[in-house]
């Protein structure tokens, strides 16, 4: 065993095949070959390569501008520089900052309470304990943990395929591939794609512009905004706001606390929970229960298999299917097709271009207005005025507070009442129970084979049958038609009139 208790300085070439202790500097302008014990109580200054074989222990700063290689473990209290490769078989434990240019291969665990810098390729196949910043400008491949309480900063790939745990800032350039949990008290960003198989939770932002693809649960505190596509198989939880403009497919929960933009398509299995502002341009499956209190807005198709609660503006362009329960107190406007199996109650107005089916019961505080094909079995529910240019059909109740306009094609088999003024420029057909207690004006086609009740004046219909009378040329028949009439048209404020009544565009009225 060597000792030496000063300073030492060699301008050649070092080998030594025993254990070499040092309670000084030392400085070695050539290579340094050991193959036994090292252990040095001051600096280490190296300018070729350094090859150990054994342990090595430095309680002082070591730089290197060669290559390291160290087949036993490596403890240093001081800082390391190295500018060359760097290749560790044991553990390597520093106290201080390491800085290294080249390349950084570790099999055994790292442990770095200081900063850590390295311009090459990281590989370490054990744990990884950084307290302090890292900074690396190649790849990172770790198989063990990483923990890490300083900034992350990697311009390479990361791969690890243990649990990641960082308090600081993460900013990667490259992909990120993480099999175990990931934990991030501060900002994420990466610019490649991010896959993670086990848990991730961020109480930062998270900026990713690359795709992302979690098996596990993901939980965000902060912001999130990913350009690529979203893959989660677990749960997500985020507080803040949520920018997508790939495709997001979700087979867990969704909780958002934030806004929610996402220009691609919404794919979820679980339930949705969202308290801001929801926009989608594509389409969105949604096989749980929604929960909005913010705006809804979506260009694309919306099918969802639970109940749906929207407090802000829902406004669809695409297609809506929704077998469950919907209930919205704001405005509703939807340019496509309107599937609805359960229950819809809606407080603001209802604006829809497209084809509604709707099989449960319909409550709607304000204005609803309907340009396609509406088809509703079940109770509608309506206290504003309610305005029809296409075709509606109601085999169940429905009972309007307000005023009724119909340009398109009416068929009620069911009960209908009606608390306003009635006007219909189109078809009507009524073959069930019909009440209007308003005025009633019709300039299209009326057919009604039904209990009819109505409390507008007699007068007005007894000079209208008269004045259709006469412009048929049957004056002579007026006489005979009138009295009979007047039998029935004095009661039908008071009892149901039980006949069919027609009146076609040529404003003729006939009583069968």
């Amino acid at each position: 065993m060597e000792r030496v208790s000063g300073h030492v300085s060699v301008s050649g070439h070092v080998s030594v095949s025993g254990h070499v202790s040092v309670s000084g500097h030392v400085s070695v302008s050539g290579h340094v070959s050991v193959s036994g014990h090292v252990s040095v109580s001051g600096h280490v200054s190296v300018s070729g390569h350094v090859s150990v074989s054994g342990h090595v222990s430095v309680s002082g700063h070591v730089s290197v501008s060669g290559h390291v290689s160290v087949s036993g473990h490596v403890s240093v209290s001081g800082h390391v520089s190295v500018s060359g490769h760097v290749s560790v078989s044991g553990h390597v434990s520093v106290s201080g900052h390491v800085s290294v240019s080249g390349h950084v291969s570790v099999s055994g665990h790292v442990s770095v309470p200081g900063h850590v810098n390295v311009s090459g390729h990281v590989s370490v196949s054990g744990h990884v304990s950084v307290p302090g910043h890292v900074s690396v400008s190649g790849h990172v491949s770790v198989s063990g943990h990483v923990s890490v309480s300083g900034h992350v900063s990697v311009s390479g790939h990361v791969s690890v395929p243990g649990h990641v745990s960082v308090s600081s800032h993460v900013s990667v350039s490259g992909h990120v591939s993480v099999s175990g949990h990931v934990n991030v008290s501060g900002h994420v960003s990466v610019s490649g794609h991010v896959s993670v198989s086990g848990h991730v939770s961020v109480s930062g932002h998270v900026s990713v512009s690359g795709h992302v693809s979690v098996s596990g649960h993901v939980s965000v505190s902060g912001h999130v905004s990913v350009s690529g596509h979203v893959s989660v198989s677990g749960h997500v939880s985020v507080s803040g706001h949520v920018s997508v403009p790939g495709h997001v497919n979700v087979s867990g929960h969704v909780s958002v606390s934030g806004h929610v933009s996402v220009p691609g398509h919404v794919s979820v299995s679980g339930h949705v929970s969202v308290s801001g502002h929801v926009s989608v341009s594509g389409h969105v499956s949604v096989s749980g229960h929604v929960s909005v209190p913010g705006h809804v807005s979506v260009s694309g198709h919306v099918s969802v298999s639970g109940h749906v609660s929207v407090s802000g503006h829902v406004s669809v362009s695409g297609h809506v299917s929704v077998p469950g329960h919907v209930s919205v107190s704001s405005h509703v406007s939807v340019s496509g097709h309107v599937s609805v199996s359960g229950h819809v109650n809606v407080s603001g107005h209802v604006n829809v271009s497209g084809h509604v089916s709707v099989s449960s019961h319909v409550s709607v505080s304000g204005h609803v207005s309907v340009s396609g094909h509406v088809n509703v079995s079940g109770h509608v529910n309506v206290s504003g005025h309610v305005n029809v240019s296409g075709h509606v059909s109601v085999s169940g109740h429905v009972s309007v507070s307000g005023h009724v306009s119909v340009s398109g094609h009416v068929n009620v088999s069911g009960h209908v009442n009606v608390s306003g003024h009635v006007n219909v420029s189109g078809h009507v057909n009524v073959s069930g129970h019909v009440s209007v207690s308003g005025h009633v004006s019709v300039s299209g086609h009326v057919s009604v084979c039904g209990d009819t009740r109505a409390t507008f004046a007699y007068t007005f219909l007894r000079w209208l049958l008269i004045l259709t009378v006469r412009r048929r040329g049957e004056v002579a028949g007026e006489s005979l038609v009138k009295p009979r009439l007047q039998g029935c048209l004095c009661g039908i404020s008071s009892r149901l009139l039980k006949t069919i009544l027609v009146v076609n565009a040529s404003n003729e009225v006939v009583f069968v």
